[in-house]
């Protein structure tokens, strides 16, 4: 293997981390990168932000300087989604919106 394929992982990691970690936000970059082609300055709506590819596309979003707006099904889960880039979110089982400092709207 060329040496420009390689990733050293952290020690802590184990080679499933790091395959999974890999794979996750390769996919979410490609997805947010290559094909959607997200700018900084436009709003991204994150459907299954809570879960692993939701919260890899909330702090990529972010990173990528988009307003990131999650949405979840638990008050919980937004909280966690903002603690990973979300400017707000979405109870779907309620249909309200969040901001990041938890003003309803």
């Amino acid at each position: 293997m060329p040496a420009a394929g390689v990733i050293k992982l952290p020690d802590a990691a184990g080679f499933d981390v790091g395959a999974v970690t890999l794979l996750i936000y390769a996919t979410t970059y490609h997805a947010l990168v290559d094909r959607a082609a997200l700018a900084a300055g436009e709003k991204l709506l994150v459907l299954g932000a809570a879960g692993g590819v939701g919260i890899a596309a909330c702090e990529l979003g972010a990173l990528l300087g988009a307003h990131v707006i999650a949405a979840a099904s638990s008050d919980d889960k937004l909280v966690f989604c903002r603690e990973h880039g979300a400017n707000d979110g979405i109870n779907y089982t309620r249909d309200e919106t969040t901001s990041r400092s938890g003003s309803r709207r």
